[in-house]
């Protein structure tokens, strides 16, 4: 099922998210992420592609400024990271 919504009708009105003060928005999406996939996955060794494809998908979210976008997916997970 695909769906065609536009992020940034609601994204780019978000405040900007609480985060601990040593972490930006995107070192915390990644600290928060490593933490869920070690839950999920295994760590690195054990899971290598895994791994791989979730550096990939914050670099991009990174790359694109897609923190606000993140932050609405991540609210609309119904599986813990």
């Amino acid at each position: 099922m695909e769906c065609d919504f536009d992020l940034a009708l609601v994204a780019s009105d978000l405040p900007p998210f609480p985060v601990p003060a040593e972490h930006t928005e995107a070192s915390y999406l990644r600290e928060l992420t490593w933490q869920g996939a070690a839950r999920r996955f295994g760590d690195r060794a054990q899971n290598p592609k895994a791994y791989a494809q979730l550096d990939h998908e914050l670099d991009v979210i990174e790359t694109l400024e897609l923190m606000s976008s993140a932050r609405v997916e991540r609210r609309g997970c119904s599986t813990p990271l």
